[in-house]
């Protein structure tokens, strides 16, 4: 009996042993899933890093350094409040951004190029939607129609590790659309960095923009994801022996200058757009940009290739701009190579709707601004708040006529749809 008693004794054992083997296995396996869906969900997270305010609250400073990946990653604050000033609310479910509004008093507001905010977040209504590894930005004004001029819809475009690797912009008819330019943006990851490649609807390279005119180029993040630097490279992320480098200083999550270097000779350079080796930023205490001013490559004050040396920017309590200004050597509003000192801007009571701009000399006198032939616009809105109407206008508020510069207003027709009359037929 023995052994048959040991031979099923070591039969058993066998069967424990595959068993465990089996369990060993099983563990290591699942150890391995977790600990790569651990490192996703912190990827994911690094990404999409909603729960804190990082980078710029509400999007309203410096629209031109920004990257679109940046705008995704950057600073925002939950809803829940209503704001007596002009900020972007953001609305999340289940720690998913749901919606971006950019609001007055918790009514949306009509979006102007007023530089308060990024220059990608450019709707006044954004509603997202996740499908996979994509994620559908809608586009509206403030009364939640689609654009005419433009795009209406994003589509981010997700790895495997939830990292966002393109984004392209398309029309309310699903073809491809263009903001500022650019129709599409990609992204490719390295250690440290990030390579961003742009293309226009003819799938040509663009500039990442006016101020920055570098086609290929690095894009190096803090750990609060503001934008430190932005390194220029040839075609295969390389960087070439006459690059540029721009180095952002921020302090309190705003950019307070930044300074261009060439990478070979470590010494300042000035091939940047505005032809500045320096620019700084001056802010209010709500964030918003009060004054830019240019700096040669010996810390110099100096004149930009637009025509002046800066600008200063007044807003009222509601966070509209009120006036910007171009100044000189010592911080006093000037008269630019443009031939105009600035623009005023007016508002309705409520801060919601501009209706008048004009242009302005050093005193803050309206003028005519030469290249537009043209002193103010007045902009006309119906009682549902829908604009219907802009008014070219000269010093003396008479209507102006010029080609390709005509006023309009729209009349309703029985049929309820809007008919434009050009005023200066």
């Amino acid at each position: 009996m023995l052994p048959k008693i040991h031979k099923r004794n070591a039969a058993e054992r066998d069967k424990i042993n595959r068993i465990e083997l089996v369990k060993l296995k099983t563990f290591v396996m699942i150890k391995k899933r977790l600990r790569s869906n651990l490192l996703n969900l912190i990827l994911i997270l690094f990404v999409f890093k909603y729960d804190n305010v990082n980078a710029q609250e509400y999007y309203r400073t410096m629209p031109f350094t920004h990257t679109p990946l940046y705008a995704l990653k950057g600073a925002f604050k939950t809803s829940g409040a209503i704001y007596s000033m002009a900020v972007y609310s953001f609305n999340k479910e289940n720690n998913k951004l749901q919606s971006i509004i950019y609001e007055l008093n918790g009514r949306p507001k009509p979006f102007y190029d007023n530089y308060t905010s990024s220059t990608f977040v450019f709707a006044s209504i954004n509603e997202f939607e996740y499908k996979g590894n994509e994620i559908i930005v809608k586009h509206f004004d403030y009364l939640k129609r689609p654009y005419k001029d433009k795009p209406t819809t994003s589509k981010y475009q997700l790895d495997n590790m939830g990292r966002i690797i393109k984004l392209a912009y398309f029309d309310n008819d699903g073809n491809a659309a263009e903001l500022n330019g650019i129709h599409n943006y990609n992204w490719i990851y390295f250690k440290n960095k990030i390579g961003e490649i742009r293309y226009n609807k003819e799938g040509t390279i663009q500039p990442i923009n006016s101020w920055f005119p570098y086609d290929w180029a690095l894009l190096e993040f803090d750990r609060d994801n503001n934008l430190i630097s932005i390194i220029e490279t040839d075609e295969n992320w390389n960087i070439k022996g006459d690059s540029v480098k721009i180095q952002f200083t921020i302090e309190n999550n705003e950019i307070k200058k930044w300074v261009a270097i060439n990478t070979k000779t470590s010494q300042k350079t000035s091939n940047t757009g505005s032809g500045a080796s320096e620019t700084r930023h001056d802010y209010d205490s709500n964030g918003y940009l009060i004054r830019t001013r240019f700096f040669d490559t010996n810390s110099n004050r100096m004149r930009s290739k637009w025509g002046h040396m800066g600008f200063v920017r007044k807003y009222n309590d509601y966070g509209n701009r009120l006036s910007y200004n171009f100044i000189d050597v010592n911080d006093k509003k000037t008269i630019s190579a443009r031939k105009y000192s600035g623009q005023k801007f007016v508002w309705d009571s409520k801060g919601l709707y501009r209706i008048l701009t004009y242009y302005i000399d050093s005193e803050g006198n309206p003028m005519v601004r030469p290249s537009v032939g043209y002193s103010q616009i007045e902009y006309i809105y119906n009682s549902d708040g829908v604009e219907i109407g802009r008014v070219l206008k000269d010093i003396e508020g008479n209507i102006f006529c010029k080609e390709k510069q005509e006023s309009f207003i729209l009349l309703k027709n029985h049929d309820n749809k809007f008919k434009k009359i050009y005023l200066c037929e």
